[in-house]
């Protein structure tokens, strides 16, 4: 019969020592641990259920015994200090996204949760006959068609990774439920500000056009100027 993965021999390499080290130091956390060695944490957390591993991690656990007896909170502190100060810069760069004047007129501009892709070039505004509108000084009348914009999956990415760095860290990370649970509290809170549901992958929205002073509105458009999201049952 073969034996389990975790029964065979463990393979000693530079950087597992290190991260055995560090384990047992327990200064970094195990998302810092892996990203130094350019792994992932499923990596990481097999490497730490090996009993050959296990074993070098409390051996050298034994030898910082006196420090961590002495400052085993402290060092948590430190860590879940770091992963909030990470999570505050992650926010600032959404807030000062979201100020920036590129976002003006873009629908969830203001989240910062959006990356401009595709910027163009002012274009003039013309009346319903064609004719470039020009100004009292005999100008064109140009107006600037709002930036293509994409979702930061990024950003979003690694604020649920530091989030779910930090409830590992504080004992309260229930592998699935939790990673769900992040995951749909950063989806409503971005919903909330945009001022929409999302509810998944979906069409991609119809392109932005500019709307040169005639009323083209369709049917149920009035009502939703006034609060009616024209779904069924509403109109009533």
């Amino acid at each position: 019969m073969r034996p389990k993965d975790n029964e065979l021999a463990f393979k000693w390499s530079d950087g597992k020592r290190w991260a055995a080290e560090q384990l047992a130091k327990g200064e970094l956390s195990y998302l810092e641990i892996a990203r130094h060695l350019d792994i992932n944490e499923t990596t990481l957390a097999s490497w730490r259920r090996h009993p050959d591993f296990a074993i070098e991690v409390e051996r050298l656990s034994r030898n910082y015994s006196d420090a961590m007896a002495r400052y085993p909170v402290g060092i948590k502190v430190r860590r879940l200090r770091r992963l909030q100060e990470r999570l505050e810069k992650l926010d600032q760069i959404a807030e000062e996204r979201g100020a920036a004047a590129d976002m003006d007129g873009i629908p969830g501009g203001r989240t910062g949760f959006l990356v401009i892709t595709k910027r163009f070039e002012p274009i003039p505004v013309l009346d319903a006959e064609g004719n470039a509108v020009l100004d009292d000084q005999g100008r064109r009348v140009m107006v600037t068609p709002p930036a293509e914009v994409e979702l930061d999956a990024g950003l979003l990415k690694e604020m649920r990774e530091v989030e779910k760095q930090a409830a590992i860290e504080s004992g309260q990370w229930d592998e699935g439920k939790r990673e769900a649970d992040i995951t749909q509290r950063l989806l409503a809170a971005l919903a909330r500000i945009v001022g929409r549901r999302i509810a998944g992958p979906g069409p991609d929205p119809a392109p932005l056009t500019l709307d040169s002073g005639a009323d083209d509105s369709g049917p149920g458009d009035a009502g939703r100027r006034n609060g009616d999201d024209g779904g069924p049952g509403q109109n009533g």
